[in-house]
């Protein structure tokens, strides 16, 4: 298919919210396009974005593993600089959320100690304009916030791996299937139903996991997990 309007607006509607749903991606698509074909409409667009060394990546979030498509640099952002519409003070208190959160062993930090935070920053930022920083972090997919907790976002993961690698390479993790970053890693109960008997059955999962640069050692996570 010829690139036309239709994928304009499909470009411009994923960079105006930073981070589109693939749910709503399909919709639009499906609105545009009279199709579902979400990969060749993405193909094309890409095909025009490519001498511009943009993209639109494909990200899960850790936390809902929900699918989004974001708008990024093909040229990885080595300084998390981000736009200029920042002060100095924001993005000091930014960078160093993501320091918590990737040198933490629960991979968040609660919103208490990020307003906490402000008062031992070099620069001035009050805890009300730092609070709305966040939440405006949040709604751009920067962030994301569960039970007062605040997660890497969509976005952070898509734009700024390379950031986080040359920063904090001996801290993070790395799935050995995938080769991808983790920046959450959650164990869930998993229950197996024998339905013969209407028995349990106990399952035994090995996960692997790349440990931090600094140990070069793989470790073997083993969970029980019965009903």
């Amino acid at each position: 298919m010829v690139y036309n309007n239709k994928h304009k607006i499909v470009l411009q509607t994923i960079m105006h919210k930073g981070a589109l749903s693939e749910n709503d991606g399909k919709e639009l698509i499906m609105k545009l396009f009279d199709h579902s074909n979400t990969t060749r409409i993405i193909s094309e667009i890409n095909a025009k974005l490519q001498p511009l060394c943009m993209t639109i990546k494909c990200t899960n979030c850790e936390i809902t593993g929900q699918l989004y498509w974001i708008f990024a640099s093909m040229v990885q952002d080595k300084t998390a600089s981000f736009d200029s519409e920042f002060t100095q003070a924001e993005l000091a208190l930014l960078r160093n959320v993501y320091s918590e959160i990737v040198t933490s062993d629960s991979n968040c930090v609660s919103s208490t100690w990020c307003l906490n935070l402000c008062s031992s920053l070099n620069l001035k930022l009050s805890k009300a304009n730092a609070e709305q920083f966040l939440h405006e972090m949040i709604n751009r997919k920067w962030l994301f916030c569960k039970n007062g907790k605040y997660y890497m976002g969509v976005r952070s993961i898509a734009e700024l791996c390379q950031y986080f690698k040359d920063t904090y390479e001996d801290n993070l993790r790395t799935c050995t299937l995938c080769k991808q970053i983790l920046f959450y890693v959650s164990f869930k109960k998993i229950y197996i139903a024998d339905n013969t008997n209407n028995s349990t059955m106990d399952l035994d999962t090995d996960i692997e996991m790349v440990e931090p640069a600094k140990s070069n050692q793989k470790r073997k996570l083993r969970r029980k997990c019965k009903d």
